[in-house]
């Protein structure tokens, strides 16, 4: 209109303004913009619709997760006290049994300890008792080989086994003392030493 003004004049822009043409094509124009503004309202809403329902969907999802991981971690949890309660318990039986187990190996040493002494004081009186009564005969022995009045060569013999299965007799008591000595830790020095 201000273009028509200037070029043709004033009269032409009224007589333009005066035909409505700018109003319809105002009026048209209003129409589709509310239209089209209705449109978009109708499809923000839409939209915002969709949002809500994934914002939900989501949030489910998220609580449906979180819950899963703390019955999860609930559940680990329980498991790992079980098994610090098991292994509690098994550390305690196998205290138990060392406990149990050092008092027996007490006792065992106790009684062999008892019993190597009996060993000792067994051997120690058997020596002695083996001992006097062959050192006798052995004196004997050769008490009647000195006396040979008219004795038969055969019991000059027979004394020289005697005397033979005497002295083997002495020596396998001699030889256990010694073992017992050394079992005892005494050395078989320390023996002749004393002797």
């Amino acid at each position: 209109m201000i273009n028509l003004a200037n070029t043709h004049g004033r009269d032409s822009a009224a007589m333009r303004i005066n035909t409505k043409i700018g109003k319809a094509y105002m009026d048209t124009l209003s129409i589709l913009v509310q239209d089209l503004i209705q449109r978009e309202k109708t499809l923000l809403d839409v939209q915002n619709q969709n949002l809500e329902k994934n914002t939900q969907i989501e949030d489910s999802v998220r609580f449906f997760a979180f819950a899963l991981i703390a019955l999860t971690s609930v559940a680990a949890i329980g498991r790992l006290l079980q098994k610090d309660r098991n292994i509690k318990e098994l550390i305690e039986n196998l205290q138990y049994a060392n406990e149990t187990l050092e008092k027996k190996v007490v006792d065992r040493t106790k009684e062999l300890v008892t019993a190597n002494e009996a060993k000792d004081h067994f051997l120690s009186i058997a020596s002695h008792d083996l001992k006097v009564p062959i050192a006798g005969i052995l004196g004997l022995i050769r008490l009647m080989k000195f006396e040979k009045s008219g004795r038969p060569e055969s019991d000059t013999e027979y004394l020289t086994y005697m005397e033979d299965s005497c002295n083997s007799m002495q020596r396998l008591i001699s030889n256990l003392l010694d073992i017992n000595r050394i079992e005892r830790g005494e050395t078989i020095i320390n023996k002749q030493a004393a002797n």
